[in-house]
């Protein structure tokens, strides 16, 4: 049987898929947490767990990010000015601009790469959910941590439900891409809505685009860039992003929707094992495989407006909507999902109503830990 089935895991047949919950009986606490929620653009230099950083959003470009004030090379720099010219967002004491990708585009340090912090784009329940410590700026919320992982599971599989079958949802393999120019990306025409948005991806020259409305349907894509095996994913139930390099050993694995969701999250199984994978967690946790980190590939989660000013200085391709495979890519497939802050399909360990639970907010994960950011 591809995914082994245990005693703690309830079925949940797909018919039954969009029912609403309210999770469990866990205390919640009062008071909303106030923070940005607009389009402002702001700079936060902060520290947590020991690791300090920045973290800089646009709310017009619906971008957010951190990184460690430090080159890929280890020099320490000082950023401390926030850019309005977009696609720059970071500017350092030598004046060097810094685009969203912690490319250093122009000034003394051109060519050069900042460390970009951990970090996950997501709706607020799901990363609330998922991490037993989450920190606010202005606020530590405690919450009792409770352990009730298996031999079988690395976490508490009491919030691992099936929602379909093994494949049931049809995983991408090495689709089209469009290329793209600026002429084409500045047409109103053009297929990509300015507002929705995308999963991006560069290595070298080249940058990939991944919509979030071809994701909502197959969840994952299996790819390569330039010369890496890569898996895209994005939960439409968590609203939440990953890419891994696809490489387990010496195998270059290809993965799937194995219809098990963890916290409403994904869960991936790969193809070479049938090992198990936590999306959030980006580590398997159950097969073979178990409590072995997934090996993360840059990325950003963003608006596609905020792509357009790269056209003209990288390599950009769009992944094509004719897919050949009769889905609407115009059709959100969860009806108001989206904008029903209190509608959760399936139990989650945990949930407070500091935040709206649909809000997308950005967590910094250090240890384990997730401190939360807010546009």
């Amino acid at each position: 049987m591809l995914i082994k089935q245990c005693t703690y895991i309830s079925i949940i047949f797909l018919s039954t898929f969009l029912w609403a919950c309210g999770g469990n009986d866990a205390p919640e606490p009062s008071s909303p947490i106030g923070g940005p929620t607009t389009n402002n653009s702001y700079i936060i230099s902060d520290t947590f767990e020991g690791e300090s950083y920045v973290v800089v959003a646009s709310g017009e470009q619906g971008f957010m990010g951190a990184f460690k004030a430090e080159l890929s090379d280890g020099t320490p720099v000082q950023l401390s000015e926030l850019s309005q010219a977009w696609p720059t967002v970071l500017l350092d004491e030598t004046g060097t601009a810094f685009d969203f990708l912690g490319k250093a585009i122009s000034g003394e340090r051109e060519g050069k790469k900042l460390v970009s912090m951990n970090t996950q784009l997501g709706y607020y329940f799901s990363l609330n959910a998922y991490y037993p410590s989450v920190i606010y700026p202005s606020q530590v919320i405690e919450r009792p941590i409770v352990n009730k992982s298996t031999s079988e599971w690395s976490i508490d599989p009491s919030f691992v439900f099936r929602a379909t079958f093994p494949d049931a949802i049809q995983a991408l393999n090495s689709p089209t891409f469009v290329s793209v120019d600026f002429k084409d990306a500045i047409d109103e025409n053009f297929f990509l809505d300015p507002e929705e948005r995308v999963l991006v991806i560069r290595n070298g020259n080249e940058i990939k685009v991944y919509p979030h409305r071809v994701l909502d349907w197959h969840e994952i894509v299996n790819d390569q860039i330039l010369d890496d095996k890569i898996v895209v994913s994005y939960c439409p139930l968590t609203g939440t992003g990953s890419v891994w390099n696809a490489q387990l050993g010496a195998t270059s694995a290809s993965f799937g929707v194995s219809g098990l969701l963890y916290n409403n999250n994904l869960i991936l199984f790969d193809r070479a094992t049938n090992s198990l994978w936590s999306q959030i967690g980006k580590e398997a946790i159950n097969g073979t495989l178990k409590d072995q980190p997934a090996q993360e590939y840059a990325y950003e989660d963003l608006k596609w407006k905020a792509v357009v000013p790269l056209v003209t200085d990288y390599n950009v391709k769009v992944m094509s909507l004719e897919i050949g495979l009769g889905y609407d890519y115009d059709i959100y497939p969860y009806g108001n999902y989206k904008n029903d802050q209190d509608r959760l399909n399936l139990p989650v360990a945990y949930k407070d109503q500091k935040i709206p639970g649909k809000e997308i907010v950005l967590g910094v994960i250090v240890n384990k830990k997730a401190k939360i950011y807010r546009f």
